[in-house]
């Protein structure tokens, strides 16, 4: 009798173009997301999601959201900002702040196309696909 192997890589969940799954949805296709290394996107507490970002537009971008978010009342303790000397490091101490900063992102990116592609780039790393 053969072995059936589960493939590690979960398939990418298709959303519409510039949309943020709800929450729930968005905690289940994170958390079931492996990537073709077969590694999850998250990382474990504290700081759950890194992105380095070089360029400078999308650096300002994002920087943008997250003091939009500490305005709307996000802890600045859930985020966080190393500038380095080749760019940024943004993280996110829970998926509950990286989900807030997404849907941001997303709903900047509707003016912004560096946000939008920023947010789509993000979720790409998530498992989503924008369509």
């Amino acid at each position: 009798m053969e072995a059936f192997v589960l493939d590690p890589v979960a398939r990418r969940h298709d959303v519409p173009a510039g949309a943020v799954p709800r929450y729930r949805e968005f905690l289940r296709q994170v958390w079931a997301w492996r990537g073709p290394d077969g590694r999850p996107a998250v990382n474990e507490p504290p700081w759950m999601y890194s992105m380095l970002i070089h360029e400078p537009a999308e650096i300002a971008a994002v920087s943008m959201v997250f003091r939009a978010l500490h305005r709307g009342g996000t802890d600045e303790d859930r985020l966080k900002t190393v500038v380095m000397e080749d760019g940024s490091e943004f993280s996110f101490m829970d998926l509950a702040a990286l989900h807030a900063f997404l849907r941001a992102c997303a709903a900047l990116g509707a003016t912004n196309e560096t946000a939008g592609r920023v947010c789509e780039c993000v979720m790409w790393t998530l498992g989503f696909r924008w369509v």
